[in-house]
């Protein structure tokens, strides 16, 4: 609890949140656990077993896709923001197909594909860069193609990394 008060008091560890009654983190979810319990300041055992059991969800269909697929909750409470019913598929897709297990490469991947997507749907929005479709899994981009794809994107409305590769 001092932890997610205050972030200069040692952090807690794997058998610091299991004396708490917090199960299933282990080493390789503690520090994305203490990162969201600091962010978040979460202190009560239910609101850190929650984001634990998102954590997991997340991490375990990052590595195999045969595990349920995380929900929009399982992210929001993750820590990570924007993601809704209508962008929930490419976003689990991405996180499957490149193993993305940290909010940080998560809020990125949204971030990029919101920018695609705004832009496909309006383009007075932002123009996407090649680093948002590097982000967001679409490869063969780059500076002397970005204007064309664009325009594609733009035209046809495209939304998805599927429908941006085949381009």
């Amino acid at each position: 609890q001092s932890y997610a008060v205050d972030n200069t008091q040692p952090a807690p560890s794997v058998s610091d949140y299991a004396d708490f009654g917090v199960t299933g983190i282990d080493a390789n979810s503690l520090s994305e656990v203490n990162g969201q319990v600091d962010s978040q300041s979460l202190t009560t055992v239910a609101a850190i077993q929650t984001l634990t059991n998102s954590v997991n969800v997340i991490r375990t269909y990052a590595a195999d896709n045969t595990q349920p697929a995380p929900s929009v909750s399982d992210y929001a409470d993750f820590g990570v923001t924007g993601i809704d019913a209508n962008n929930l598929a490419e976003i689990n897709a991405q996180v499957d197909s490149q193993s993305l297990t940290s909010v940080a490469s998560i809020q990125t991947l949204i971030d990029s594909l919101t920018v695609i997507q705004n832009y496909a749907a309006d383009n007075t929005q932002t123009a996407p860069s090649a680093t948002d479709y590097v982000v967001v899994g679409v490869t063969g981009i780059d500076a002397n193609n970005l204007s064309e794809v664009n325009g594609q994107v733009d035209s046809q409305s495209l939304t998805t990394v599927a429908a941006i590769q085949i381009l």
